[in-house]
């Protein structure tokens, strides 16, 4: 067995070991995790029984904003069971491994099976990624489908780049567009890529003018927020350097792989990712960083992936260690029973 044979098993098993984690995690809940979820499911109750009157009314009391309808029509169905919140607890388990093996394929098509098994390391090592790719919200679905439109993109399957983003847009609105800003930016010049961007906006036009009208809002509810409405929040602005550390965890070494010369296409993406997402950032500061955590793991993967010798050695030991401290942490929560939900 060679050495790329090694890092192709290492990686799967990660996968699969990942798919374990998730459902312990979801198993140890009686309910679905966090507040999002529960308010996604009403809206989607709302939207099944053709009640549109009143998931605008629902949004514009919660949030001030208008919020853009297709994934909570996609979840409708589950609106309709006997026992929703199991049918969401069901996509909670999926969500996260699902993005999990997604990014680290793509990784492994388009540059390593050795920058992908760094890069799985890194993702389980960090709270900004298992945090925004856990919840059945948008968010996750946001997260789930970067990986699959820069595989698009590399691959030139322009169909499936522009229904992927135009899906986005039209699940989470501006969110989306910052997410896909570095796209836009890596092709803007590439002539055969102008019909699909042009379809794509025109696709998604309805959704900006919404949300542009509505940005009031947006800046009433996300401008400033308080310690009870959003700590994550407030941490990140006013006790950044512990709190960002720690929820970053391992993605925060992929920062100085953002000035590494001679990018590869990939890398060039997920620099522009990061680099186009800063538009989130005064409003949702730990949304950044949950998007931003596959570009930097990726980054972090490519990088370490060039490296021999002893200081990949070292480098591997040290994501090991850092892997397995933040897997017990997901594992000591669980055995506890105190993942957060609302219903408790």
């Amino acid at each position: 067995m060679n050495i790329t044979s090694i890092y192709k098993a290492f990686t799967v098993i990660l996968i699969i070991a990942t798919f374990i984690l998730t459902a312990h995690i979801i198993l140890s809940a009686p309910l679905p995790l966090g507040s999002d979820t529960c308010f996604h499911l009403k809206l989607a109750d709302f939207y099944a029984h053709g009640q549109l009157n009143e998931a605008w009314n629902l949004t514009f009391s919660a949030i001030h904003y208008f919020y853009p309808p297709a994934f909570h029509i996609l979840i409708s169905p589950i609106a309709l069971t006997s026992n929703p919140y199991l049918c969401l607890r069901i996509l909670e388990a999926i969500f996260l491994p699902l993005t999990y093996t997604a990014a680290l394929y793509l990784i492994n098509k388009h540059h390593s099976p050795k920058a992908a098994f760094i890069t799985g390391l890194t993702l389980l090592a960090s709270w900004s990624f298992i945090d925004g790719a856990l919840q059945c919200r948008p968010e996750s679905l946001d997260l789930l489908l970067y990986p699959i439109i820069t595989l698009a993109i590399l691959e030139s399957r322009k169909k499936l780049a522009g229904f992927s983003a135009a899906l986005m847009v039209w699940s989470h609105g501006f969110a989306s567009l910052s997410y896909l800003a570095g796209f836009f930016l890596y092709k803007f010049k590439d002539k055969a890529w102008r019909k699909t961007l042009i379809a794509t906006a025109a696709a998604i036009t309805p959704i900006l003018i919404l949300s542009a009208l509505y940005f009031g809002g947006a800046l009433e509810m996300w401008g400033g927020v308080s310690p009870n409405d959003n700590p994550q929040e407030y941490l990140f602005w006013n006790n950044p350097y512990p709190w960002i550390f720690y929820y970053m965890g391992l993605t925060i070494a992929g920062i100085p792989f953002l000035f590494h010369k001679n990018k590869t296409p990939l890398e060039t993406i997920f620099t522009y990712t990061i680099i186009g997402n800063l538009a989130m950032l005064p409003f949702w500061a730990d949304r950044y960083l949950h998007y931003i955590a596959i570009p930097l793991a990726g980054l972090l993967g490519i990088g370490l992936s060039r490296w021999h010798g002893w200081r990949l050695y070292i480098a591997l030991a040290a994501l090991s260690v850092g892997c397995a401290v933040y897997i017990s942490i997901y594992l000591l929560i669980s055995i506890n029973g105190t993942w957060w939900q609302p219903g408790q």
